[in-house]
């Protein structure tokens, strides 16, 4: 999907500031009602990716800085997917579109600011996407939903939902 042109900034504001206002707390967090204030993986990849398009990079800086202080305490690259109010980080396996969305913000955000450097991020998520989720089976390349708990002996878990061939395509190059 294309960055909005310069032309429609007035609209874009709109749509972002509503966006912001509902879900974005003063710290960066993404909220999720059905999680009573708490959040996920996926909420904060989105929340980077509509502020890049809004062009917000204050924006984009303050929901980065919450999710990697609270959700990027992994060995890998890849985020803790569920976090709680109270108790913080629910469970640290991650999900995997929110990672791919998660470096998909990254590489984004370097075409629209390159002074961040967010570009070497983007493509080192996207690697342990490759080598920490995609599995030959059968013959076919397949993408498990998360980390672990999503494989045995013999079967495999696949979300369909996860097969993003517009994020694969945009990825492809960091790879």
């Amino acid at each position: 999907m294309a960055a909005p042109s310069l032309g429609c900034a007035a609209r874009r504001a709109s749509w972002w500031d509503a966006y912001a206002d509902r879900f974005v707390a003063n710290d960066g967090r993404v909220m999720d009602d059905a999680r009573q204030g708490g959040g996920h993986s996926e909420g904060q990849a989105w929340g980077m990716l509509l502020a890049v398009r809004a062009g917000d990079e204050v924006g984009f800086d303050l929901i980065r800085g919450w999710t990697m202080r609270h959700l990027a305490c992994r060995r890998d690259t890849l985020l803790a997917w569920s976090f709680e109010a109270v108790k913080g980080v629910a469970d640290r396996n991650n999900a995997t579109d929110a990672d791919l969305y998660h470096a998909l913000a990254l590489a984004e955000a370097d075409r629209a600011w390159p002074w961040k450097g967010t570009l070497a991020e983007a493509k080192r998520i996207a690697d342990d996407c490759l080598r920490l989720l995609l599995r030959r089976w059968q013959g076919m390349a397949l993408l498990l939903p998360g980390a672990t708990g999503f494989e045995g002996w013999r079967h495999l878990d696949v979300n369909p939902s996860y097969i993003l061939p517009h994020v694969f395509a945009r990825l492809h190059a960091l790879t």
